[in-house]
């Protein structure tokens, strides 16, 4: 097993996989790092659409590489077109607001509320069209056109927003700057008789845009432009807040379309500012998963963009195709039997000897049955030989100091990640902290997969309120699925589960801990049940990580039936100690309530 790793190995300087919080990230550190996905492109339509993606899974990326300003670093066709053609002009809002927090109580009024969001909102959104405009401006135009439009639209959008105030200088940054002014003069008193702010900014929100969009489309030359607003971080919006976005999906948008980015679950109220109206799936928004399969080309793209550069140049050589591959070494093809062979040898992993093995850990019954099969490779070893394969290498990870080469390989990293940037640099985190000290073997790799998995578990004690439900129940489960896997004859036995309710126990009582551990990435679900359509019916999956601690098969079929009153939910403590302390750097931030 031959990788890069090695040339790792007493490097002093920063961990490059250190830094995994896509908000802190410079406009040219998030251009470095994106990969286009086919789910990026298709996201320059005309419909508003609500984005939901688990915590880590991307969202801020794909909004902020939508703007004009990062769009132009792209080396793509389809990029360079949308430019060409000025068919699209994207801003983004983020929703992380943390400025308001203070103001935005619960002292006071849902109408208070939402004048300062109003206000708050539009102010952001302000500054982001006066960066973009200057952006293209700058790059559009010569030294000559550069000022003479600079001077143009200044004034023409500070007659708009600030009723011919006078300015200065003509140019745009001095309109930033009042922008500015007036969005942290805001309190937590009444905006409504608040001279200092500007009409325009208590309106309804995009009001400043609507207001000169006209007119910057003239200038610019822009034709039939859509402009589209990238709404990040939405969950940290309460039901009041929520129904400003709501009555914009209801209103004459003209040529505006929103995309707002949320965690499952969050977008939780289709009610809008009147009343008696309100918004519809299908009709007025659509919803759209932007989760990646571990599986999916994009994954693979995504993380040898990020495994490369990362460590590319910088501390090793390496190419951007396979550039995963290339860190961490392949044996084989990369294959459950591959790494079975490395433990096991070549004699006792033959198909005629895992086939043996696999019926005589069959119950008798079972036994008897199997000799009957028509086609025993499919109803034998491709059924039962995964789960073979963890009972055997538990085995040996049990006897003393032992340490398995099992959880290893490029698709171990990819499959323990779900599909979850954030969590795979997480994970590369560790893996190169190994590579500092030794070469990343397979065993190597196994330890800090395995240990990595652990502290992810017991982190979700500290996910939002209901942290220390939601890990107490998912080890529950995941005891009893081990349990199925390694005691007793083999039997089909997966990370997917469903649960049976109980009458006193019924699923309302336990919806809101699993659609919180869905948000997180701890429960694994198909699209349509983030898109809000979780039932007592569901099949639920434990995430990966879960897999790896307790030694289950990385499998997602057969789901086991589990009663919901063997399933404990009450506190307990965390069973890793280092995991313990690693829970102020790996919790997520869902835990903080702004309102």
């Amino acid at each position: 097993m031959n990788n890069l790793s090695k040339n790792i190995s007493g490097f002093d300087g920063a961990n490059p996989f250190g830094d995994y919080q896509a908000r802190n990230f410079s406009d040219e550190k998030v251009c470095s790092e994106f990969c286009p996905t086919s789910t990026f492109w298709s996201l320059f339509n005309a419909q508003h659409e609500i984005l939901l993606g688990t915590r880590g899974s991307g969202k801020t990326f794909l909004l902020k590489m939508m703007r004009y300003s990062m769009l132009k670093h792209i080396e793509d066709e389809k990029a360079k077109k949308i430019i060409s053609d000025k068919c699209f002009f994207s801003l983004y809002v983020p929703m992380h607001l943390e400025f308001i927090a203070s103001y935005v109580t619960t002292n006071l009024s849902d109408e208070q509320q939402i004048e300062l969001f109003k206000v708050a909102f539009n102010c952001l959104l302000a500054q982001s069209l006066l960066f973009e405009i200057q952006e293209f401006i700058n790059s559009e135009y010569d030294d000559n056109q550069k000022y003479k439009i600079n001077i143009q639209l200044s004034n023409q959008i500070n007659n708009m927003w600030f009723d011919g105030s006078q300015l200065s200088s003509n140019i745009l940054s001095e309109i930033s700057k009042k922008v500015n002014k007036v969005f942290y003069s805001l309190d937590n008193t009444s905006v409504i008789n608040d001279a200092k702010i500007p009409s325009v900014f208590k309106n309804h929100i995009c009001s400043p845009l609507l207001i000169v969009k006209d007119i910057v489309e003239s200038v610019l030359g822009f034709t039939n432009s859509l402009w589209i607003i990238c709404i990040d971080e939405a969950e940290f919006l309460n039901k009041n807040l929520l129904k400003c976005i709501n009555s914009f999906f209801r209103s004459d948008t003209n040529g505006i379309a929103f995309k707002v980015a949320t965690l499952p679950f969050y977008h939780n109220t289709l009610e809008t500012l009147r009343d008696d109206i309100f918004v519809s799936e299908g009709n007025d928004f659509n919803y759209r998963v932007v989760d990646m399969d571990y599986n999916s080309d994009d994954f693979e793209k995504v993380t040898d963009r990020i495994c490369y550069n990362r460590l590319h140049s910088k501390i090793v050589e390496m190419p951007l195709e396979g550039a995963l591959q290339s860190f961490l070494g392949k044996i084989g093809e990369d294959d459950y039997i591959d790494y079975y062979r490395l433990q096991k040898g070549k004699a006792e992993s033959s198909y005629e000897y895992i086939e043996s093995k696999i019926v005589s850990n069959f119950s008798e019954r079972k036994k008897k049955g199997s000799q009957n099969y028509p086609n025993k490779r499919k109803t034998i070893y491709d059924k039962y030989a995964p789960i073979f394969f963890v009972r055997e290498m538990y085995k040996i990870a049990q006897n003393g100091n032992s340490i398995p080469a099992w959880f290893c390989g490029v698709k171990t990293v990819r499959k323990v990640s779900q599909g979850n940037p954030r969590l795979f640099v997480h994970l590369m985190n560790d893996l190169f902290e190994k590579a500092k000290k030794a070469t990343l073997s397979p065993k190597a790799q196994h330890k800090v997969i395995c240990d990595f998995s652990k502290s992810i578990c017991n982190a979700t004690m500290a996910l939002e309120s209901q942290g220390p439900i939601i890990y107490n129940a998912l080890c529950s489960i995941a005891e009893t699925l081990h349990n199925k896997t390694h005691n007793g004859p083999l039997v089909t036995v997966s990370s997917a589960f469903v649960l049976n309710y109980s009458e006193e126990d019924n699923f309302e009582k336990n919806k809101k801990w699993i659609e919180l551990a869905i948000a997180h990435s701890r429960i694994i679900v198909d699209e349509n049940v983030k898109k809000g359509n979780l039932s007592p019916e569901t099949k639920l999956c434990l995430a990966q990580v879960f897999s790896v601690k307790y030694w289950l098969p990385f499998r997602q079929d057969t789901p086991t039936s589990i009663n919901i009153s063997n399933v404990r939910k009450t506190n307990t403590y965390l069973d890793d100690t280092k995991a313990k302390n690693k829970l102020s750097t790996l919790s997520d931030d869902g835990q903080l309530k702004f309102f």
